[in-house]
């Protein structure tokens, strides 16, 4: 047989081969680690509708805000306890705090009482999302909108 016919990669080839894969998997890395960040994020916000129901409850039965607790029965902490520390509520604000797993991210829940346009009469509460400066390009678009009026805290 002619070695002529016979043709194989070289060396060189082959390095330029793995190198462009390790570039491709080093970008696909750090998109893969940003979007899990943002999973988490959004499994926290989740994590405090159960709380984010009560403190309405609280609120359409008393009038009143002050509230700092309500009992385990009236809310269900998320399944997902890996990614949780605490759901806290004070003063119907509901914080929550991430684990280290979740980057130790903290997202607030803040209510506002909303009044009928020339009136007093109560319609209702508002929340408002908030997050500290530092995990904004991680909580959900609902998230970062209240960011654009804050500088510091979003």
């Amino acid at each position: 047989m002619n070695l002529k016919q016979l043709r194989a990669f070289s060396l060189v080839e082959m390095m330029i081969v793995v190198a462009i894969m390790a570039i491709l998997a080093t970008l696909a890395m750090a998109s893969y680690s940003r979007y899990t960040l943002e999973a988490r994020a959004a499994t926290l916000l989740n994590a405090a509708g159960p709380a984010q129901l009560a403190v309405d409850q609280y609120f359409a039965k008393n009038s009143t805000l002050n509230i700092t607790s309500v009992g385990t029965e009236s809310y269900v902490i998320s399944p997902d306890i890996t990614l949780i520390s605490t759901i806290a509520i004070n003063a119907g604000t509901i914080n929550v705090q991430g684990t280290a797993l979740a980057n130790k991210l903290v997202i607030s829940l803040i209510p506002t009482i909303q009044y009928i346009p020339s009136t007093t009469t109560v319609s209702g509460l508002t929340w408002t999302c908030s997050t500290p400066a530092a995990f904004i390009n991680y909580v959900p678009v609902s998230c970062q909108t209240a960011c654009t009026a804050n500088a510091g805290t979003c």
